[in-house]
């Protein structure tokens, strides 16, 4: 058993931690909580302590969470560690996100006896996936809706989005999202495809844009001639690193009946 002077010290360890702790009983009782969510939440441990968890006010502004946790608990004390996102209502009423982990304590004889929750504020973090999820949406909507062909080439220097329109001059290539566009650029136009390809590294290193005077070669796949109007620029794709984005336009059938 621990001396009372371990437990002052133990308390004040728990205290000091800025993440969310707790102890539960195996049926999900809260018995114990560290000052950080009791404070984030604006409660005293008096308002929970003796309550079931998902009771809590953290959990009860959401029936879905609170099913959520009891479904955990429940798992947890069959002796399963259970770990995810979950959002929890501060004393303001606002909802934050934490990384939530549920784990067993178990003594000697393997027999579960004691449930510890603990959870980070991953707040910042959920809320930097959800903007570039927009941009990334953003990004699509432009490039499908453009009267034009575009595609973009990554920082990895492969190929990351085609729009519709691009996707005819591309049809010989496949797999094709995700492949390196210098294979792409070697499928497309063989021995021209180290020079076409350099003009995409140097916009992607040094951001300058290339417009090209009209482009009119044989297609290594097709073994015919194509002709396209086209540019780079280099853009800041949502995962916050450079990409190259290509526009063009295929005008071999205008040169053909001009």
């Amino acid at each position: 058993m621990l001396s009372a002077e371990s437990n002052l010290s133990t308390r004040r360890i728990l205290d000091s931690i800025f993440a969310f702790v707790g102890v539960l009983l195996p049926d999900g009782t809260l018995v114990d909580a560290n000052r950080a969510p009791l404070d984030a939440a604006g409660i005293s441990a008096g308002d929970v302590i003796g309550k079931k968890f998902w009771d809590c006010h953290w959990w009860s502004f959401s029936a879905a969470s609170q099913a959520q946790l009891k479904n955990s608990v429940a798992r947890a004390s069959a002796g399963e560690t259970l770990r995810y996102d979950v959002e929890v209502r501060l004393g303001s009423g606002a909802l934050v996100w934490i990384d939530f982990q549920l784990a067993p304590l178990k003594d000697d004889t393997g027999d579960v006896t004691h449930l510890i929750p603990s959870g980070m504020d991953i707040t910042e973090r959920k809320c930097a996936e959800a903007a570039q999820l927009r941009s990334a949406e953003m990004l699509s909507s432009l490039i499908e809706l453009a009267p034009y062909g575009v595609y973009v080439v990554d920082s990895d220097f492969r190929l990351s989005r085609v729009n519709a329109l691009a996707l005819p001059t591309f049809a010989d290539v496949q797999p094709l999202i995700g492949r390196d566009f210098a294979e792409v650029m070697a499928i497309l136009w063989g021995e021209l495809s180290g020079d076409l390809c350099a003009i995409f590294r140097r916009t992607l290193e040094t951001g300058e844009r290339y417009v090209s005077p009209r482009f009119t070669e044989r297609r290594a796949d097709l073994g015919e001639g194509w002709a396209f109007e086209w540019e780079t620029q280099r853009l800041v794709l949502p995962d916050g690193r450079f990409g190259v984005v290509c526009y063009f336009n295929e005008v071999t059938e205008r040169l053909r009946g001009a």
